[in-house]
């Protein structure tokens, strides 16, 4: 077993207590520090996650594993964020080759209809379309800072993480970008919205604990990147899609909406 990154946010000499969970290329871990995702070396790295250098980990042994942490010298993943510019125009342009990729290539199930309404043709049935008008009036109440569309919201949807988490994680993303954007502090409206999305699922709360700090997964983080320098945008887009069934897709959609609706409304919608 080779590891080949460990996140930022992980300490070497974690206690591994178990598993929570089990994927082909992702195995979430029990800790005594919470939980920290083992992942091949496709999914990426992360904040809490280790990253192995094989295609598949689920076959993995919890011995193999503290004795590749003790010997092997990983690379440390540097899960933050830090802008690169603040041309605005630059960044607006990038974000509407996202928004069009998104469209194009997002999982028919995904919240992308927020963004383009026609897709809302493939949530057929009268469950699936409830569902749908659901996700889109409680986001469409969050971007506004109405933060108790949070408790409809957190939960919603398919997927191991909700569609429902997922958006809010996109909007906490796009919150922390705008603030370093025009150098203003949302952090307590940041934690606010952490705290009321939490739930019962813990990978959720991982996601959404780490994103309203500013630390990013390293898919996203190469699509945000991408947003600010136009480098590798539709190859960083595509990765991120292929997270999850819908998870990436409507990550960026609460990203996409959530970061429009701010350049927007400006400080009005808080103050």
């Amino acid at each position: 077993m080779k590891v080949i990154s460990v996140g930022d946010k992980i300490d070497l000499r974690i206690e591994i207590l178990g598993v929570h969970s089990s994927f082909a290329r992702a195995v979430n871990l029990y800790t005594n520090s919470g939980i920290v995702f083992l992942v091949s070396k496709d999914v990426g790295g992360g904040p809490n996650s280790i990253v192995l250098q094989s295609d598949l980990v689920m076959n993995f042994s919890l011995g193999e594993l503290r004795e590749a942490l003790s010997k092997d010298k990983p690379f440390i993943y540097d899960s933050s964020f830090s802008l690169p510019h603040k041309d605005v125009d630059l960044i607006v342009s990038n974000v509407e080759k996202v928004k069009n990729l998104l469209i194009q290539h997002s999982h028919p199930l995904s919240s992308a209809f927020i963004i383009n309404p026609s897709r809302k043709v493939f949530f057929e049935g009268k469950f699936n379309l409830n569902l749908a008008n659901e996700l889109e009036e409680n986001f469409n109440r969050l971007i506004n800072f109405d933060f108790n569309s949070i408790l409809l919201l957190k939960g919603l949807g398919y997927g191991f993480t909700p569609q429902g988490d997922d958006l809010i994680e996109g909007f906490l993303a796009a919150l922390y970008v705008y603030e370093k954007l025009f150098e203003i502090d949302l952090s307590q409206i940041r934690n606010y919205i952490r705290i009321l999305a939490k739930t019962q699922n813990e990978v959720s709360n991982t996601f959404l604990n780490f994103t309203s700090q500013g630390f990013f997964y390293e898919r996203f983080k190469n699509v945000l990147e991408s947003i600010f320098t136009g480098r590798n945008l539709e190859i960083h887009v595509l990765k991120m899609l292929s997270f999850g069934e819908t998870s990436g897709s409507d990550i960026l959609t609460g990203f996409i909406k959530g970061f429009e609706k701010l350049l927007e409304g400006g400080n009005q919608l808080w103050q």
